[in-house]
Order: C-alpha cells, then structure tokens, then sequence
C-alpha cells in the first residue's frame, strides 16, 4: 500500500427526521462556526454500521454484553465445540478475559453488594456491575482450543520426564493468555476498526483503526417540534379523542459525514497475510460507512436517504474536510443546500490538496451531474479494494 490512510467523505441529505437524541429525548445538536447544527453522534454512526444487513452478511460482529454467564451460554450452543473443548474449559477462559467475578456469599442469607439471585434462590456466578465487555466468539473459541492443547502438551512432558528431576513450572491461565499473539487473527471487523477498551483481565485491548467523526448539517438548522397524540379506540371519556399527548423534535439537513481508516492498524488488528485482504475489509467499512443510516425513530419518519456524494481518498495522514462548512453553506437560488455543499467540499479539498501538496488517489461517487470523473457506488467500492488504481 503506498497510502497509510483512506479517507471517507460523505454528503447526505436527510429528509425530515430525528437520528439522533440525547439524554432528554431531544435532537442532538452542536454549535459549529458560530450557528447551531443538527449532529449525529459517532457513536450512533458506528451502531449503525455494526448492525448494517452488509456487515452481517459478510462477517460475524461481536457480541456486546454485561453478563458473561450468557455469553458462556451462546457459546456452548455450538454443540460440536463444546464437545471439543468441555464446558470447563470456556468458564475458565470467560473468567480470566474479564477477572470479575462476583465475591461468595459468607452467609446464605447475606447479599453481597452487585449479586443476583436466579428465580430459584441460587446466586449467580458474575456481579451485574460488571462492564459492558466486546467478545468476539471466534477469538474465545481459538483461546479455549490452545489452552487445552497447552494442558495436554505440559501433561505429555511430565510423563517423559524422570519423576527425580525437576520439570519446569507451567503456565497460569493469565500468563498463556497475556504471551498469545495470535488472538488478533480471530477478532471481529468491528473490534478491529472500532478497537476494544479493557480495563481489567486478560481481554486484550485493541487500538481502533477507523476514527469516525460527528456528523453534522452544512448550513445552519434548527430543530422544530412535532405535537403527537394517542387515542383511545374503547374509551368515551371526555367525547372520546386524544388520550395522551406528547412531543418530539425533528429537522432536515445535509450532513457531512468523515471517517479514516488506518490501514497499518487495520494491518496489525488482523494479521491479515496480503495488502489485497486488508483492504477488502477496508472497502467493506468505507462502504457501510457510507451507505448505512441510523436508526433513530425511523418508524416514524422513514428518512432512509443514500449518500449523494462520497469522496474517497488515500493519504499520509487523515485528513478531515470538515472546515469547508466552518462558514455554513447558505441555499441557493431556487432552495436546497446539497449542490452548494458538494461544490464547497470539492472546492475546498482542492485548496488544500495543492497547499499541502497531497498527492493521495482519489475517486468520486455522486448523484450531482456537474461531478466529472465519478463512479457508480460499487464501483468506488472495487476501486478500494484495487488499492485505489
């Protein structure tokens, strides 16, 4: 790969909508260049992308939970491993990759701080104030495999060696799972661009190769409000009619999109053999990224609007194109933010291209007709994947 960096821009507008809210149920907004936005979270993006049709399709995603007894259990559904490894074997390396289990009681009548009861009295194995921990099936299948082979070779040395001399000590579980550097090949996509933070055990943490931004509106936009009701079908109270009352924010916009990949990183998290797989999983999530919206009351407004314009572009160093917006983008004569805001980011990667002197390949998708030299969507994905040729 001659570029360390692929960049991903997107411009999409979004019909009436609410992506995105925040802890008061009201629509998330940012102030950027001196006037208020409608943003759209990382966080909500990356959700989104996890659980993309694409992304499911194509790869196993990993399984987010708080509760590691259910984790074991997903586990042991595959019959076949179960039987390889015993179930042993998966409880142990469970408890060692997250080191958290709940204390015993002292007492059948005392309540440690953090436990559970099962409906039938019996307390559980894990505190519920664990942290939420990003498992990756393949990975802890891999761990159990080479932990029991470890255990069986370690049983066959001490079978040739003479009962008089000293065999070396084995290693503890922790130790065999801190000295593994294989574990990355068995990561999901997800852990692999979006990394994995670990405060405790011997779950590894992985960097995240993909940094995504916060989107947001070109232009300036406000969020309005939508009164709803409900009503009451059996009830005459009142002359029948509404039967509760309430409200909602929504707005319409442009959004900038921005996402990097690191493709060393990507490289690193996957210990993938060949430039050619690294960067099929980099079109993959350059891809999802661009195509997936959020799922943010969507029932309720439908806003499922594809990307007008993508921008993909290799490079030394990530490179955001978010201050082309810094100055909001005002409607143009007859209405409508999309065309000025797709000839303010090419006007602006263009001053800073021959400023920098960025030399990165790059290609075009968009639904604009005054872009030349653009490809069709999956077009874009395969030139990617072509290490952008």
């Amino acid at each position: 790969m001659k570029k360390k960096y692929l960049n991903i821009h997107v411009l999409t507008s979004h019909s009436l909508s609410c992506l995105n809210r925040d802890d008061m149920n009201m629509q998330k907004t940012a102030v950027f260049g001196g006037t208020e936005r409608i943003r759209i979270s990382s966080q909500c993006l990356k959700y989104a992308m996890r659980n993309a049709d694409e992304f499911l399709k194509n790869f196993q995603i990993s399984i987010r939970t708080r509760r590691p007894d259910l984790f074991i259990e997903e586990l042991k559904k595959d019959k076949h491993f179960l039987e390889e490894v015993g179930e042993k074997t998966i409880k142990a390396i469970v408890d060692a990759m997250c080191s958290c289990k709940a204390k015993k009681k002292k007492q059948a009548n005392d309540k440690v701080e953090g436990e559970e009861e099962n409906d039938d009295g019996k307390e559980t194995k894990y505190s519920k104030n664990l942290p939420v921990g990003v498992w990756s099936p393949e990975e802890v299948k891999y761990l159990c495999k080479e932990w029991n082979k470890h255990i069986k070779n370690n049983e066959s040395e001490k079978e040739k060696n003479d009962i008089k001399k000293k065999s070396k000590n084995p290693l503890t579980l922790a130790e065999f799972l801190e000295r593994d550097k294989e574990y990355n090949k068995y990561i999901t996509i997800d852990i692999a661009l979006f990394g994995r933070m670990v405060t405790s055990g011997a779950m590894k943490i992985v960097d995240g190769s993909m940094s995504v931004a916060h989107a947001f509106t070109t232009h300036t936009a406000e969020p309005e409000i939508d009164w709803f009701t409900a009503t009451d079908s059996l009830s005459n109270e009142a002359g029948g009619g509404s039967a509760h009352i309430g409200q909602h924010e929504f707005s319409a916009g442009v959004f900038y999109k921005y996402a990097s990949i690191n493709l060393k990183q990507l490289e690193k998290n996957t210990l993938s053999p060949n430039n050619e797989e690294i960067l099929k999983k980099a079109a993959e999530g350059a891809w999802v990224f661009a195509v997936t919206q959020p799922t943010g009351m969507q029932h309720s407004f439908a806003a499922y609007n594809l990307p007008d314009y993508v921008l993909i572009v290799f490079s030394d160093v990530p490179i955001s194109l978010a201050n082309a917006f810094e100055e909001p983008v005002e409607k143009d004569e007859n209405g409508g933010f999309l065309n000025k805001s797709i000839k303010k980011l090419e006007d602006y990667f263009e001053k800073i291209s021959q400023s920098f002197g960025l030399d990165g390949e790059k290609a075009v998708f968009s639904t604009n007709d005054n872009v030349e030299n653009k490809k069709n969507i999956k077009e874009l994905k395969e030139w990617i994947m072509k290490g952008g040729e």
